[in-house]
């Protein structure tokens, strides 16, 4: 496969804000440290079938992303906080190069350079590039099937060849996530057959040997799990948490709307220019339809897409922001048509306006002239910023600033193809410029005050080997910075189990300082409590460490 140089381009800045400080960054709670924690089980133990977290099964999702964690874990000796978020990492990476030669090959190169600059401006796609949890490497497979399937769809003399690897991928979403890796991937391609009216050659999709690779890939991790899990362990990790939590959800509930709310903020800058983007797609498309009906096909592809993933995930009242990363990347593609079609001057008295450019760009210079103007005193209210963070602050945005006057200045320009390209360039610098301040600076400054790995190595010089337990607390970044087997953790209806359980051993206990304050009159009737440690402060919680081995008094 040649290496295009547009595609260099893209990976040079993507490999940065990917990998800088990926190694120096704590694990963030919840799902980070619990699925490290989840690989790290499987490194030390060797039970490659149940998901265990502190010592108890976990019926949630399956485990391919945690056997991805390990190949990286086994030459560090551990799993750390590198090596956990590699499978992220590469599945980001990947996902830009394959993005790349798919809208290389039914486009134009110049359209994929510009949709890859976009999605690697993208704040959700790198946010999540850099996470050490499921929904990148999920992404990635599901794209990498619809993207081997619309290739057998195009082309019929290689069509079982792509069909075997769709199965194949789709088998392996499964093994990430769950059923939504088929479901998901199968409910665009039956809407797209339908849209091309061809509902009769949906018999195509049947591929004997894709069939066998997607069996072969989900079925001997499935029945192991389930027979080894139980009965009550099957019905909570095939069932629940995947049909009933869709249906009726029972957790992260929010209202049909929120992913509108959403998209605004995580794929801005871009998302104020999508609107003219998807007017400029839905014109091209009904202009190209009787004249390439190959380029309408694609294009009814993308849509169908883009309807699918936004329609499913919509409609299920649990609801995450991560979920919908599959969208990014055909929006993406939509914007980089539309920029693509300004650049070419050909084109500029075909009834696309610049304006579709101009007036986006001009809700940009004032939405982010504001935000960097309250972005410094913002800031300093956090817990943790303090005053030489507040000169660091100011001097990125003096230098942000300068990228925004940058790109106000390109509104002068009269030529619609000139304007499309300047505006464009600019605001990618400017979007680059914060996310590397935002992985360089912010996320090291947030991390001093999310990080448990100070409090955690406290309490394990105080508590050492002996026995740990905690009531109401069972945050997975101290699972995991711990690094202990398990540690029994008592629920607030077990209170008086719990305080049972206080009397007749010798222990340390990690409480919230909120319970601590419901028990506290218990606990001064037992003489040999005391408080070991306090403020163990972190994200949203303030806890204690107590002990009963030590003489002293609960106060």
């Amino acid at each position: 496969m040649k290496i295009d140089r547009g595609l260099i381009l893209v990976l040079l800045p993507a490999v940065f804000l990917i990998f800088i400080h990926l190694h120096s960054i704590s694990l963030w709670s919840p799902d980070e440290p619990r699925e490290a924690s989840i690989s790290r089980h499987i490194l030390h133990t060797g039970d490659y079938i149940v998901p265990i977290f502190n010592g108890k099964p976990l019926p949630w999702k399956p485990l391919l992303f945690h056997w991805c964690v390990l190949i990286p874990s086994v030459l560090a000796g551990d799993v750390n906080e590198f090596t956990a978020r590699l499978p992220s990492a590469f599945s980001a990476i990947g996902l830009l190069i394959l993005l790349y030669y798919f809208i290389s090959r039914f486009l134009t190169a110049r359209t994929a350079f510009y949709s890859c600059l976009v999605l690697l401006t993208c704040y959700a796609f790198v946010e999540q590039a850099r996470l050490s949890t499921i929904d990148m490497l999920l992404t990635f497979l599901m794209f990498c099937a619809l993207v081997f399937f619309y290739q057998g769809y195009r082309f019929p003399e290689k069509r079982k060849r792509y069909y075997l690897f769709f199965y194949l991928l789709c088998g392996l979403a499964v093994l990430a996530k769950g059923p939504v890796g088929i479901v998901l991937p199968g409910m665009i391609v039956f809407f797209f057959y339908l849209s091309e009216k061809k509902i009769k050659q949906l018999s195509e999709l049947f591929c004997p040997a894709g069939i066998f690779a997607f069996l072969f890939s989900v079925l001997p991790w499935y029945l192991a799990v389930c027979f080894q899990g139980g009965e009550g362990f099957t019905y909570e990790f095939l069932i629940r948490q995947n049909f009933i939590r869709y249906l009726n959800a029972f957790d992260h509930v929010q209202p049909f709307y929120y992913y509108l709310q959403k998209i605004p903020s995580h794929f801005f800058p871009w998302s104020i220019f999508f609107p003219g983007a998807l007017v400029f797609f839905m014109k091209d498309f009904f202009h190209r339809k009787k004249e390439i009906p190959a380029d309408s096909s694609l294009r009814r592809f993308i849509l169908i897409w883009l309807i699918t993933v936004f329609l499913f995930f919509s409609l299920s009242k649990s609801k995450r922001s991560q979920y919908i990363l599959l969208l990014y990347p055909v929006m993406s593609l939509m914007i980089g048509a539309f920029w693509n079609r300004f650049h070419e001057e050909k084109r500029e008295n075909q009834g696309f306006s610049p304006l579709w450019i101009r007036i986006p760009a001009e809700l940009f210079v004032l939405g982010a002239g504001f935000v960097l103007l309250l972005f410094p005193y913002v800031t300093t209210s956090f817990p943790g910023f303090d005053g030489s963070y507040y000169r660091v602050n100011f001097v990125w945005s003096l230098i942000l600033t300068g990228f925004v006057i940058y790109v106000a200045a390109a509104l002068f320009e009269k030529k619609p193809c000139l304007l499309g390209r300047k505006i464009f360039t600019r605001i990618f610098m400017f979007t680059l410029a914060g996310l590397v301040f935002m992985v360089t600076s912010l996320y090291p400054q947030f991390d001093s005050v999310r990080s448990a790995v100070y409090d955690a190595v406290s309490i394990s010089k105080t508590v050492g080997k002996a026995e740990m337990i905690s009531y109401d607390f069972e945050r997975p970044e101290f699972v995991f910075y711990l690094n202990r087997d398990s540690w029994k953790c008592f629920e607030p209806e077990e209170r008086n189990e719990f305080l049972s359980y206080l009397k007749q051993h010798d222990v340390y206990c990690l409480i919230p300082r909120y319970r601590y304050e419901e028990v506290k009159a218990e606990l001064n009737k037992m003489k040999t409590v005391s408080i070991v440690l306090k403020n163990i402060y972190g994200w949203k919680y303030n806890c204690l460490l107590l002990s009963n081995r030590l003489p002293g008094r609960a106060d």
